[in-house]
């Protein structure tokens, strides 16, 4: 069984084949398809207000003695609650990715951001299925050092959805190759 992220990374590749069987190239979306997703899965998305800034400060308080940015306790809001209507299978899996990254990131050091510890934690229990090789200590240490760009030893959100989008991108690759076709690139 797959646990919520896991299912919002196979929902992320459910949708992309939804839009990409239309073309003569099924694995490709042409701008039309790309539209065509575009407009019917994250059209509330690009019709609500949500700021770039909106996930990235909605748990940040002032200290008041130090004036300095710290964690809350509390627990992020939704999209859904920026959001006006029902949100599609797409936005729920964007959703579901945006709110386990904060269940994790708002435990120890940046309200933002991953250490190395919270990663394991996150994908020890979020990613059991797909990062099955991942979890002894040396591979997350090898995982953390590569996804950690800016060498600042915290994951950005930007930095985790990296990992996600591998995590995706194997996803995609297995689905075909249980498809009985060949294994590709894109």
């Amino acid at each position: 069984m797959l646990t919520p992220l896991e299912g919002a990374v196979a929902t992320i590749v459910e949708i992309f084949h939804k839009y990409s069987c239309n073309e003569p190239h099924h694995d490709k979306l042409s701008k039309g398809e790309l539209k065509c997703l575009i407009q019917k899965e994250l059209g509330n998305i690009l019709q609500s207000e949500i700021s770039v800034t909106s996930f990235s400060t909605r748990n940040e308080m002032l200290s008041p003695k130090t004036g300095t940015a710290t964690k809350t306790n509390r627990s992020a809001p939704s999209t859904q609650q920026t959001i006006k209507g029902d949100l599609s299978q797409l936005e729920n899996a964007i959703e579901t990715i945006i709110n386990i990254f904060h269940q994790y990131s708002v435990r120890v050091g940046h309200f933002d951001t991953l250490t190395k510890g919270e990663l394991k934690q996150l994908i020890d229990k979020h990613l059991v299925n797909f990062l099955k090789k991942q979890k002894d200590h040396a591979s997350i240490d090898s995982l953390f050092k590569e996804l950690d760009k800016n060498r600042d030893q915290q994951l950005s959100f930007g930095e985790f959805m990296v990992l996600i989008s591998r995590v995706t991108i194997a996803t995609h690759e297995h689905i075909h190759q249980g498809e009985g076709g060949q294994q590709h690139q894109h």
